[in-house]
């Protein structure tokens, strides 16, 4: 091919990232994320899609190169990738990137490639972290070259994370394998076909969200190592008339020059945004509005006559529709994504984590009682002009008294960002329970320092019981 492509551009962008061209607070933001990543897949363990897919792959067995986190267990690195990117996403407290930008859960896909690979051979922490910076960075490029707000999503039904997974996959993947620009532009051309993922699942209260996480991780290492191995992709996968876009996009409704725009002056892995909620990232203006409310006048639950929500056409069409559904959901899934039930069991519980969203949690009656007590209606006027916010208010009514807030976005989000100390707050709590405090405490020191380890592939491995 003698002209170069988006595939070859982007490839050679990243095949030849340094940590030197890396601002210190992007490789500390990637030690962060390595560190909310590691306690929600420790945590996502319990999960029924985590024990499901984990049984199917121990099953299928092979080469024992890379680690299930938490176990003494070790599969060939793509299945090893997709058994923790499905544990990952399946509790849904995952990081995701600004909605601004994009529409896609860049760790679960992310450092499930990169620990799979990073176990196969010494991997210093610089060539780690400046891996997973790239994946991210592919990720978030591909993704915000196409409509915003999610065209993909809103539109067509897709799942985004699946579609763009494969390809930041692959290029930690390749990253950390040490591909050359053509072999990584060949590995995007592999991944191309192997993209998929629909949002009926989660309309429907299915288990399939989370296995798209681990399915992108799993594809992107397949195509990484075919390329390595000489195995040819499109080059052309972004821009041909046959290829990922035209095929999912139609005519319009992306911008291709996203893909190579600014190489070097931007890292998408710096528009993370942190989820202190265990349900879908949409919901949480909502509920920490709620929160906020719920803990400054100590509401009692039973208190509670009606809770009036204004927000966006798109969370009420994505969470609270069809209303009968999301206010009784069918499955711990479905409540991950029903507004109705995740403010009713924050208001009660005074948490809305792993045990709120629990298939046998969804059946609780004070919950489901509460959750038909809640109106939510579409109020566009409360949308700001400011791309980092999405904004939510919130009317808790307890008789004739009605305490109101409005917020400019959810905890963890840009506008509204956890702190280091309240995400390894959060680490500790999730990973606590499934390693004990000694290790915890152990492995946050160490995640926190990545740049200056040595060696980080005995890592996961360290985590087995």
């Amino acid at each position: 091919m003698s002209e170069t492509t988006y595939a070859d551009r982007l490839a050679g962008y990243l095949t030849d990232l340094t940590v030197e061209m890396l601002p210190d607070p992007v490789v500390r933001m990637a030690e962060i994320c390595s560190m909310d990543y590691l306690g929600v897949v420790l945590a996502g363990q319990i999960t029924p899609a985590s024990r499901m897919v984990t049984d199917i792959a121990l099953g299928d067995g092979g080469r024992a190169e890379s680690t299930l986190f938490g176990k003494a267990s070790r599969l060939p690195a793509p299945a090893a990738a997709l058994v923790n990117g499905t544990t990952c996403h399946s509790i849904e407290l995952d990081d995701h990137e600004a909605h601004m930008r994009s529409k896609i859960h860049g760790g679960a896909v992310v450092f499930s490639a990169a620990w799979a690979v990073a176990e196969t051979r010494p991997t210093t922490g610089v060539e780690f972290l400046t891996a997973v910076v790239a994946g991210y960075d592919a990720f978030g490029r591909l993704s915000g070259a196409t409509d915003y707000p999610d065209y993909l999503g809103r539109v067509k039904g897709f799942h985004t994370t699946p579609l763009f997974g494969p390809f930041a996959a692959a290029a930690t993947a390749g990253k950390l394998m040490g591909l050359s620009a053509e072999q990584l532009a060949n590995a995007f051309g592999i991944a191309g076909s192997l993209c998929s993922g629909l949002q009926e699942t989660v309309r429907a209260g299915a288990m399939v969200k989370p296995f798209h996480a681990g399915w992108a991780a799993q594809n992107g290492i397949i195509a990484a190592r075919l390329a390595a191995r000489g195995f040819t992709g499109p080059r052309s996968i972004f821009e041909g008339s046959k290829g990922f876009y035209r095929a999912f996009c139609g005519d319009g409704h992306y911008d291709l020059s996203v893909i190579d725009a600014k190489f070097g002056d931007e890292f998408d892995i710096a528009l993370t945004m942190f989820k202190p909620y265990a349900c879908g990232g949409g919901i949480h203006p909502v509920l920490t509005a709620v929160d906020q409310l719920r803990t400054e006048h100590a509401i009692a639950p039973q208190d509670v006559t009606r809770i009036v929500v204004h927000s966006s056409k798109h969370v009420v069409d994505y969470f609270c529709t069809p209303w009968e559904a999301k206010v009784a959901p069918v499955s711990g899934s479905h409540g991950q994504h029903s507004l109705p039930f995740a403010v009713a069991a924050l208001m009660i519980d005074g948490v809305a984590l792993l045990e709120q969203f629990t298939d046998e949690a969804v059946t609780r009656p004070e919950i489901l009682a509460l959750a038909a007590k809640i109106v939510v209606e579409v109020d566009e006027s409360i949308v700001s002009d400011d791309p980092e916010d999405e904004p939510a208010s919130v009317e808790i009514h307890i008789g004739d008294r009605v305490l109101s807030r409005t917020v400019r976005g959810g905890k963890g989000s840009l506008a509204v960002p956890m702190s280091e100390a309240e995400l390894a707050e959060k680490y500790r709590r999730l990973a606590g329970p499934a390693i004990g405090d000694a290790a915890t405490a152990l492995l946050e020191a160490r995640v926190l320092q990545l740049r200056d380890d040595a060696d980080v592939s005995d890592l996961p491995s360290s985590l087995a019981p």
